[in-house]
């Protein structure tokens, strides 16, 4: 009887814990596209650098969709304000050519608040 008591609880305190990974209400789920002159951009890395912290990082498929993940275990990004950050992932064989003006010296905002953030970049390759 006692063991079915531990049993019992040990499955409860698991449950518990899968049910929390990835549920912190001070984070939100944030995706997009990343466009250049237009067309879907693939392979280039979207961070997004808070103020002070640790960034999220998501990267472009064919169709230039990108998800962001902060750790291995929470998707999306804290909520607040950021600088993101678009370029060639190093060590990439991808050919694209992202001007400075949307990485290095990047110009590109965004804010994540409660919920889904569906933030797109539609981006040029002449200023």
């Amino acid at each position: 009887m006692i063991s079915r008591w531990i049993t019992l609880t040990a499955c409860v305190a698991v449950l518990g814990i899968v049910g929390c990974v990835g549920s912190d209400p001070n984070f939100a789920t944030v995706e997009g596209n990343v466009t250049i002159d237009g067309q879907p951009a693939e392979g280039l890395e979207v961070t997004f650098e808070p103020e002070s912290g640790r960034p999220a990082i998501g990267y472009t498929n064919a169709q230039g969709h990108y998800e962001l993940q902060y750790t291995a275990n929470q998707e999306g990004a804290s909520l607040g304000k950021y600088r993101v950050r678009i370029d060639v992932p190093s060590g990439s064989e991808t050919k694209a050519r992202i001007p400075t003006r949307y990485n290095a010296k990047t110009e590109l905002v965004a804010e994540v608040t409660p919920g889904q953030n569906e933030l797109n970049f539609e981006l040029t390759s002449k200023r």
